[in-house]
């Protein structure tokens, strides 16, 4: 039985998400990816890197806000900064939501 690409995309979801110090706002915010992640066939990868403890990576990631979410895989790379709390608007932003056809509504 083959996979829809969704499950394919969402079977391979890669994020960085840059902030500044470990404290309870990176906490939520990892926290609230791995909620929008949520699913049957989901394997997500989620690497939190503390822009206080490698400064350098603020220029070579051009991180200019925190916190903020890189979505590498699958292409294309989205980056996020702003309100994250909400893990089905998160889902959105980050352009996880299934196409209206495989949830069987009009397209």
């Amino acid at each position: 039985m083959a996979s829809s690409p969704e499950v394919v995309a969402m079977s391979q979801v890669h994020f960085q998400v840059f902030v500044l110090g470990r404290d309870a706002r990176s906490a939520r915010v990892e926290q609230q990816l791995r909620l929008a992640c949520e699913g049957p066939h989901a394997r997500v990868r989620i690497e939190v890197l503390d822009l206080l403890e490698q400064p350098e990576l603020a220029e070579e990631h051009d991180i200019v806000a925190t916190p903020m979410v890189l979505r590498l895989h699958p292409p294309p790379v989205l980056r996020l900064v702003g309100d994250m709390s909400d893990p089905h608007t998160l889902r959105a932003a980050l352009d996880m939501d299934p196409s209206p056809a495989t949830r069987g509504g009009n397209p």
